[in-house]
């Protein structure tokens, strides 16, 4: 008696072990979702690979020019498209979130830029080096148009640079 007893037990702990087991496979804690993640609940992703080194290298610097400037930022962009080959993997709602997705917030969580505070206005926007925050418009899938307002910070004026060279007058 003592002996079926023993090996009741033990197929009920065995069977709770595989019950617990099966619940982990998928999140272990049933059908709640995990937590959610990105620049609002973790500043700093958990990067798989960071590359900001290679990227954005003497923006709005002395060394550099308006135009270079935007030809960076062109680099950049085409460095992310032609890595991160999802559909709609540079989010087009504005400048705050394609920083965010070039900062790490993408879907291989790879970290392509890490600008320094004197670069981002405090919305997290990329700026031109007159503290006016670069335009992204999307003429084509994928590949933005950059517009710079220029010395006189107006968009839509003579002096702004699109994609590295004058625009002149456009509206």
């Amino acid at each position: 008696m003592k002996r079926l007893a023993a090996m009741v037990l033990i197929l009920a702990i065995a069977g709770g072990l595989l019950w617990l087991a099966g619940r982990s496979g998928r999140g272990g804690r049933g059908d709640v979702p995990p937590p959610a993640t990105g620049p609002a609940t973790n500043p700093e992703p958990d990067l798989k690979e960071d590359l900001s080194g290679r990227y954005l290298q003497g923006y709005g610097g002395p060394d550099s020019s308006p135009a270079a400037d935007l030809v960076l930022v062109q680099d950049v962009l085409a460095a992310y498209l032609y890595t991160i080959k999802v559909p709609d993997a540079l989010p087009t709602a504005g400048n705050r979130e394609i920083v965010s997705a070039l900062s790490g917030d993408n879907p291989y969580r790879i970290r392509f830029i890490d600008p320094p505070i004197e670069l981002l206005n405090p919305d997290g926007e990329l700026t031109d080096r007159w503290g006016t925050p670069l335009f992204f418009h999307f003429v084509e899938a994928g590949e933005p148009a950059i517009r710079s307002a220029g010395p006189d910070r107006q968009m839509w004026t003579g002096d702004d640079l699109l994609n590295g060279e004058f625009a002149g007058e456009t509206r």
